[in-house]
């Protein structure tokens, strides 16, 4: 059975009733004696943390409640939170937040005194003899979300395996790190979209592209707005680039824009 510690100020504030303890708030910030709460009362470690945050089970809303999007950055098209930054937001709401890095038992041969000698050693990371990838747990509120990355290089681009290192391997770990507090609610909007199909993230970058185009047109002449304003209607009836759903459609505008000087 898990063991849980709860930290009081005065003796006397600890009451239990039936299989349950109630510890009031205001004296749970000092370390002053510590009780083996689970054993002796059989209360999980979970359900006393919720009571510590009154949260009722909802700590997801608390940690996806919190604005990291001045701390969001991007790479190469991908937005993301530095590993930092999201793990110093889950320890100031949650002190008692862990993370566990998986690790590979992997064999190799060494030569020993002119003897190959083989032995066991753990790894950050996988692989299946094509690709590698890291595993990343966190736990907060006694609840484990675990994420796989791929390890991948600056473009984004799995490394295969026999070229991973162990740098590679840390930054994915770092990464996945951040996408496992993710899972707990933090900076979670960070990544929607991320898993949206290929033809989708290309047709909201070109809508994305026309649409500055025709208002970097715009600003030009009003000769240069009207003719941005004819290809757009020509590209569809209501001139308006973000509406259109045909990426061949949008490509070609993306031409005629870019074809406009003034």
């Amino acid at each position: 059975m898990r063991k849980t510690f709860v930290w009081v100020e005065e003796q006397h504030t600890l009451g239990f009733l039936y299989s349950k303890i109630t510890v009031e708030d205001r004296f749970l910030h000092k370390f002053i004696f510590c009780v083996p709460v689970a054993r002796l009362f059989k209360y999980s470690y979970q359900n006393l943390h919720i009571r510590r945050y009154g949260m009722e089970g909802n700590y997801f809303k608390e940690l996806y409640d919190i604005d990291v999007s001045n701390k969001k950055k991007s790479k190469n098209g991908l937005n993301y939170l530095s590993w930092a930054a999201c793990w110093s937001e889950v320890k100031k709401k949650f002190p008692d937040a862990t993370f566990k890095i998986y690790e590979e038992t992997i064999s190799i041969t060494e030569t020993l005194e002119g003897k190959e000698v083989t032995k066991e050693i753990l790894r950050p990371w996988f692989d299946d003899g094509k690709t590698g990838w890291v595993k990343t747990g966190v736990t907060i509120c006694g609840i484990e979300h675990v994420e796989e990355l791929p390890i991948m290089d600056f473009k984004n681009k799995s490394i295969s395996a026999e070229n991973i290192t162990s740098a590679d391997a840390n930054k994915a770990v770092q990464r996945s790190l951040t996408k496992a507090c993710a899972r707990h609610g933090l900076g979670l909007y960070i990544y929607e979209g991320e898993d949206l199909p290929e033809e989708s993230k290309e047709l909201e970058k070109l809508r994305a592209e026309c649409w500055k185009l025709f208002c970097d047109r715009a600003k030009i002449s009003d000769n240069a707005k009207n003719k941005a304003n004819e290809v757009c209607k020509a590209a569809d009836p209501s001139g308006d680039p973000r509406v259109i759903e045909d990426t061949e459609v949008l490509a070609k505008l993306k031409k005629e824009l870019m074809g406009i000087r003034k």
